[in-house]
């Protein structure tokens, strides 16, 4: 059984984003999106126009300092490699407690798994717009950067801009 980090929540965040569960690197490191060829962080920094740091302090500061909160739909499950496809007996997080703590105005899913495991357990959320995205990781190869990166950007502009 593998566990999912905490979240990274400032005081009012306006978004939260949520994945599914972080791969081995990131579970090892206790630090969310930490492969190398992920590509969350570089977006991120290109929209907010930071220079890249590998500062995980500062990654976190850059999201909690936007008002963009970070978690995954999921505490705990099964799964021997860093693959969403293996994921197996799925126990997820307590979104709703986090939301009544943290209303925010939009939910954004970093891939398919997240978003069927939301839409899964966590359909009844009405209260912020609910929008899936393409997954950052390595392993998406059905989405090239420029294109990933846009639909991205598209998302945290309704919200942030």
């Amino acid at each position: 059984m593998i566990y999912s980090l905490p979240p990274v929540a400032g005081q009012n965040p306006k978004i939260l984003i949520l994945g599914s569960m972080p791969g081995k690197e990131s579970l090892r490191a206790q630090r969310y999106y930490n492969h190398p060829r992920n590509r969350f962080w570089p977006f991120l920094f290109g929209y907010f126009k930071c220079n890249p740091t590998d500062n995980y302090e500062a990654k976190k500061a850059l999201l909690t300092g936007n008002g963009i909160a970070l978690w995954d739909v999921i505490e705990r499950c099964e799964r021997k490699t860093s693959l969403d496809s293996d994921i197996k007996d799925s126990v997820p997080n307590d979104i709703e407690d986090f939301l009544n703590t943290h209303p925010v105005q939009a939910i954004l899913l970093n891939g398919g798994k997240a978003w069927a495991e939301f839409q899964k357990r966590f359909n009844w959320c009405s209260a912020a717009a609910v929008i899936p995205l393409p997954s950052t990781s390595p392993a998406n190869a059905g989405w090239n950067k420029k294109n990933c990166q846009q639909e991205w950007a598209n998302a945290l502009d309704m919200f942030l801009r």
